[in-house]
């Protein structure tokens, strides 16, 4: 029997579909998930309140000779987790890391774009990241799966957040400051800067900006 599950803050298609040993895709795939396939344009991405419906698990049988080892692979795992470090509008390059997510260490270094990208479980919560070594080094605590989709405001308002341009609440509200910071988002990247959180340009900017 499938189950409804109504989503909260912080879940996505990816972690829903991990904690009930499905694909992501199989998840989108389901008739009654035609609405969220629909109206999401980032389908991993989904907002408090939305429901999705989990169908029932079937059972699979694969040949495989006794005697032997044999290794199985589930399908989906693991997802990549992209970060880009920039300071003063210059990235971050070649900076040492260490990335702490669900009792897992990864350390590194940043690419000549302040790229840090790390493989991670779809039903990763919360990390922890430093940057930099000895006084320099900065410490920065995660959230996996709290932005909105990017045709809600809230999504628009998180992710110009992230990216250092808006500093007011992330609460839908078509304030003033979400404007001035759609603004300058819109300036920065050479589109028309008319403030408006639904235009199809400034939202896919916006994407690639925050690389979701």
């Amino acid at each position: 029997m499938s189950i409804r599950i109504a989503v909260k803050q912080g879940q996505c298609i990816e972690c829903i579909a991990y904690e009930h040993g499905f694909t992501p895709q199989t998840i989108l795939d389901h008739p009654d998930n035609a609405k969220i396939k629909n109206r999401r344009r980032e389908h991993n991405i989904l907002k408090h309140g939305d429901v999705v419906v989990v169908p029932d698990r079937r059972q699979h049988e694969e040949d495989a000779a006794t005697g032997k080892r044999h290794r199985y692979r589930r399908k989906g795992l693991p997802v990549k987790f992209n970060l880009v470090l920039e300071e003063g509008g210059e990235p971050r390059a070649n900076e040492p890391y260490v990335l702490w997510i669900d009792g897992e260490v990864s350390e590194g270094e940043t690419d000549k774009d302040g790229v840090l990208s790390e493989s991670i479980s779809p039903g990763a919560r919360k990390g922890r990241l430093l940057i930099g070594e000895g006084e320099n080094q900065e410490e920065f605590l995660l959230d996996f799966g709290y932005v909105d989709p990017i045709n809600e405001l809230s999504g628009i308002q998180g992710r110009l957040k992230n990216l250092g341009l808006y500093d007011g609440p992330v609460d839908g509200d078509p304030s003033e400051e979400t404007t001035a910071a759609i603004v300058a988002f819109q300036a920065s990247v050479g589109l028309e800067s008319n403030g408006k959180s639904d235009d199809y340009k400034t939202m896919n900017a916006l994407l690639e900006a925050h690389w979701s």
